[in-house]
């Protein structure tokens, strides 16, 4: 995630439930890079040891997921919850029973610079 110290401890606090199911966690701010820097990507790669096309980056910035795509991870663009299903469920990871019944917007961040300062 393109974060800092602030964002970072309130996420780990509030979303502990949904980041407990992650076997490792990556934070911009604490690697010293940003999406969409093909390096971030790389790290993440090299530290979880399978092969890129494994991995599946969501974002809502259209910058971020064509950097992941660029270094053959898979990634799908987040604009709101029932395209993120149908995409979900597209690639086997999301049954019928976990359509959304709504569907809200997602406000992107920006793309260079967003959160941290380097």
């Amino acid at each position: 995630s393109n974060t800092n110290d602030l964002h970072w401890e309130f996420i780990q606090r509030h979303f502990e439930p949904v980041l407990r199911g992650f076997d490792r966690l990556f934070a911009s701010h604490l690697l010293g890079l940003e999406k969409p820097d093909p390096a971030i990507y790389r790290h993440v790669v090299e530290a979880g040891g399978y092969a890129p096309g494994e991995y599946l980056l969501i974002d809502d910035v259209a910058e971020n997921v064509e950097g992941a795509r660029a270094v053959g991870m898979d990634a799908i663009l987040h604009t709101n919850a029932h395209s993120l299903w149908r995409e979900l469920h597209r690639r086997g990871l999301a049954g019928p029973q976990d359509e959304p019944l709504a569907t809200a917007g997602v406000v992107a961040t920006p793309a260079h610079g967003a959160l941290w300062d380097p």
